[in-house]
């Protein structure tokens, strides 16, 4: 086993070692050309520093035998950055991978800790009915309170207590004084812009921020072009950019005029809530 260990730790590992660079060197050679040695060079030097990274999610949220996988998932995020990346976005490309690799570690986390996975806006809004209804309690655990709260709710006991012990265990997913990575320099606070959140809150918080993305991501190119452009965000990587005039879109956008801009972002907006709301 700790042989297996080991062998887990240098999937990326070159003999020869490549041509000593830094990280972020490699993986802008990779980004601007494509070629195959640069990346291959990239995880060579950035591995040492990936597994110490997983090392600590695996400590962090007790997954214990999970190294493997949770290393798979973190390449996996690295893989999905890659395909999103422009150094326009004004954030290294290490700084700019936390936000992708982030989500799918929790992911996993969620998935394999909890069992419990928010496959619907309903069933986001039940856990988050339960959860709120249960602290207002003082997490009073009997049978009368949980009878209370299903019947408020129109749920089965054994519904409500299914959704409590997911949203008890999610409490554990996030740690907000811990950065995301000591190169970033972001932390949790940074992508959740509230100090005084509580953890319950901060995981509704992240799978918020899911459905929001996923709802944006059914939009067309178009829309989702103008909407970001007017509301000052990334349509890639949703960091905070400068917010566009109409007028500017319009040209961006190849468009007739502001007003034919500003019909596309009503009709945008209006398409997001439904999606949103479904």
């Amino acid at each position: 086993m700790e042989r297996e260990n080991e062998d887990e730790k240098k999937w990326f590992q070159l003999d020869p070692a490549p041509k000593k660079k830094t990280t972020e060197e490699y993986i802008q050679l990779y980004l601007n050309n494509g070629k195959e040695e640069d990346l291959a060079a990239f995880l060579h030097y950035y591995e040492p520093r990936m597994n110490h990274k997983v090392q600590g999610y695996v400590e962090r949220f007790s997954m214990e035998g999970h190294f493997k996988d949770l290393k798979s998932v973190f390449v996996y995020g690295l893989y999905q950055a890659m395909r999103y990346y422009d150094s326009q976005y004004g954030k290294t490309f290490l700084q700019y991978k936390e936000y992708i690799v982030l989500e799918e570690i929790m992911e996993y986390v969620r998935t394999m800790r909890t069992g419990f996975t928010i496959p619907s806006a309903h069933e986001f809004r039940t856990l988050r009915n339960v959860m709120k209804l249960f602290n207002q309690s003082d997490r009073n655990y009997d049978r009368k309170n949980l009878e209370r709260i299903a019947n408020e709710l129109e749920l089965s006991v054994k519904t409500v207590k299914e959704y409590i012990l997911a949203g008890l265990d999610s409490e554990n997913v996030i740690s907000m004084e811990e950065e995301l990575d000591e190169d970033s320099g972001l932390t949790i606070e940074d992508l959740m812009a509230d100090q005084e959140a509580s953890a319950e809150e901060m995981c509704f918080r992240l799978l918020r921020w899911e459905r929001l993305k996923g709802s944006f991501e059914q939009l067309t190119p178009r829309q989702k072009n103008v909407v970001a452009s007017r509301c000052g965000i990334c349509e890639f990587c949703y960091g905070n950019k400068e917010e566009m005039k109409f007028k500017e879109i319009a040209t961006n956008n190849g468009l007739a005029s502001a007003e034919a801009a500003e019909q596309i972002y009503k009709k945008a907006v209006q398409k997001f809530r439904r999606l949103f709301l479904k």
